[in-house]
């Protein structure tokens, strides 16, 4: 009988062990789980700054972008009128060539016109997309422009 007492009481501290050590593993779950609830709120709050500092930057490039463009589509709009005040002085057949190709210069600028105002009008994540077409239609009315004037 001693050996089925010894047994028992064996058993019983055992039990009281593993209760222990339960406890002891959920209290570590637990800490555990606060601290990935911290690290999380903390890592969306730096995704958020991430993202409204991407937003802010591509604000200010698309406003820089959109000032450039007028820029240059104020120049050359002087060079067109330039480019008109030469047709007033110039022979019946050079003014009707001239006033062609300003009024095919004055079209592409209205073109470059349009699609700037879609940019300006745009969402500072999307306008990065649109300036390819934006950039195409500039190129094709500066080479029209050299184009016309190098025969006037």
């Amino acid at each position: 009988m001693t050996r089925a007492m010894l047994m028992g009481l064996l058993a019983a501290v055992s039990l009281a062990g593993c209760e222990a050590e339960q406890k002891s593993a959920q209290e570590a779950a637990g800490k555990a789980a606060e601290r990935a609830e911290a690290v999380g709120k903390d890592v969306r709050q730096k995704a958020g700054e991430a993202t409204d500092a991407a937003k802010k930057y591509a604000v200010e490039k698309k406003a820089e972008y959109a000032k450039t463009v007028e820029e240059k589509l104020g120049s050359l709009g002087r060079q067109i009128d330039e480019m008109k005040k030469k047709a007033d002085t110039a022979t019946s057949d050079a003014r009707t060539r001239i006033l062609e190709s300003v009024k095919d210069l004055e079209s592409k600028k209205a073109v470059v016109a349009k699609k700037l105002d879609e940019i300006k009008s745009s969402s500072a994540l999307a306008w990065d997309d649109m300036k390819t077409g934006l950039e195409k239609a500039m190129k094709e009315l500066g080479e029209s422009y050299d184009k016309a004037k190098s025969r006037f």
